[in-house]
């Protein structure tokens, strides 16, 4: 490493995903989201997501981001996001 003092250190998180999160993680989209109903691991799956980033990505740059309120769409864009 460079004799630089830098020390690399394993973390060990113990994370055990449900199948549902497991595809999530697999995922090789550029952008992807997780949804579903109350208790079905979407924090949980989405931080363990931006740990694995931060840690794959040092020194970057990084947003979690979810809507507080209600977005105005022009008509067309409602509707091609309802039949998506």
């Amino acid at each position: 490493m460079g004799g630089g003092g830098e020390e690399i250190r394993l973390r060990g998180i113990e994370y055990r995903p449900l199948e549902s999160q497991r595809r999530f993680h697999e995922s090789k989209a550029r952008f992807k989201g997780f949804s579903g109903p109350i208790g079905s691991g979407k924090s949980q799956a989405l931080c363990q997501e931006a740990l694995k980033l931060s840690y794959l990505n040092p020194g970057r740059t990084g947003l979690i981001g979810a809507p507080t309120y209600e977005v105005p769409l022009p008509g067309g864009l409602r509707r091609s996001l309802r039949m998506g």
